[in-house]
């Protein structure tokens, strides 16, 4: 572990910005494309009592040999450890690479939150994003690092300028929206009642066969 602290002594990274760093890069409207399309279409979202379940909307690595340890290429693979520590670790036993990837744990950790909260800021989305491990249960030597999203999509878009963006609305009663869309300007607004829209429009509304 001291030896892994020194080798990193000189880099003094900042890992929560070194995820921020990585969401920044991301396609943003992709990744809520492919939110939406999966709440949309999917039946295994949401469970029997309604609650969401994670989606796992990215691939960033994959692992196909048993050999390989997912967090240690992982941290390889976004400078959290070099890459003479991660083949170095592959020359010791399973118990010393365990030990070695729980020496790193808390930085991937501050990584992972940095990544998260910054997706989330950019992207104005409701739920949360976070980093995990997909596993293939016909395949578990596969294994997929990737970004997971749980929650709603947006659920208006604006007549006016397009902008799409999520409000919470009631059900019943009057629902007073103003468009969000503050660098464009927009100076959309209406109250509606019961649901009833004139300058917005309802989108990404799950079939009743999937609720």
């Amino acid at each position: 572990m001291n030896k892994l602290k020194n080798e990193n002594k000189e880099k003094k990274i900042n890992y929560k910005k070194a995820g921020a760093k990585l969401a920044n890069g991301l396609k943003i409207n992709e990744l809520i494309e492919e939110i939406e399309r999966q709440y949309t279409t999917s039946d295994t979202i949401m469970t029997d009592n309604g609650v969401y379940k994670s989606m796992f909307i990215k691939s960033l690595l994959t692992v196909e040999s048993p050999y390989q340890h997912l967090r240690i290429e992982m941290a390889a693979e976004y400078e959290i450890i070099t890459e003479k520590q991660k083949n170095n670790s592959y020359l010791k036993g399973l118990k010393e690479r365990e030990a070695f990837a729980n020496s790193f744990r808390k930085r991937i950790l501050s990584f992972e939150s940095g990544f998260s909260a910054r997706l989330k800021e950019i992207s104005n989305l409701p739920g949360a994003f976070h980093l995990s491990v997909k596993r293939d249960a016909n395949s578990p030597e596969i294994e997929e690092y990737g970004i997971f999203y749980k929650g709603e999509p947006f659920n208006l878009k604006c007549s006016k300028c397009e902008a799409k963006f999520y409000e919470g609305l009631n059900v019943s009663g009057i629902n007073t929206i103003t468009c969000h869309n503050k660098r464009g300007n927009c100076s959309n607004k209406e109250e509606a009642v019961n649901g009833n829209f004139r300058y917005f429009t309802k989108i990404n509304e799950r079939a009743s066969q999937l609720v």
